[in-house]
């Protein structure tokens, strides 16, 4: 992992990225140009338009974005298509990196009744993760897992 697209409006992944190392990519509608995670972020690319509809909820687009920016990972950000199945599958069918859980799990997470039965099927981490090492033990925990 070297160089994180980051979905939407997402300074927390973006400040992130630059405490772990990473280069960031920001995309942006254009209301957002001068937004927070478009003038922090290492590079920044406009989704060219103005709707969510037709930016931050474009799947392609942005996926499009990654692959020309040379961007290895996607982070989906916060909201928007964080917890889009469709988004995850469409992100690793390109050959980049989901930073996320797997389609599987966020379908069924979104699908439960009982979400904390999910999670424990799905092997789901819980807590605050506050710093990039957090991340990397919670991460080593979950893949042990599997």
């Amino acid at each position: 992992m070297r160089k994180v697209l980051i979905a939407n409006r997402g300074e927390i992944a973006v400040r992130a990225c630059r405490d772990a190392g990473l280069a960031s990519v920001a995309v942006y509608a254009e209301p957002d140009l001068d937004a927070l995670h478009a003038q922090m972020a290492y590079e920044a690319y406009s989704l060219a338009g103005t709707s969510p509809a037709e930016t931050y909820l474009d799947i392609n687009k942005i996926v499009k974005i990654a692959l020309d920016c040379g961007a290895d990972t996607v982070h989906p950000g916060y909201g928007f298509l964080a917890e889009n199945a469709d988004f995850a599958r469409a992100v690793t069918a390109a050959q980049l990196t989901w930073i996320g859980s797997p389609p599987e799990a966020i379908e069924a997470l979104g699908d439960s009744p009982d979400v904390r039965v999910s999670g424990h099927v799905y092997h789901v981490e819980t807590g605050l993760v506050t710093t990039f090492v957090d991340a990397k033990q919670v991460s080593s925990r979950v893949r042990s897992r599997r």
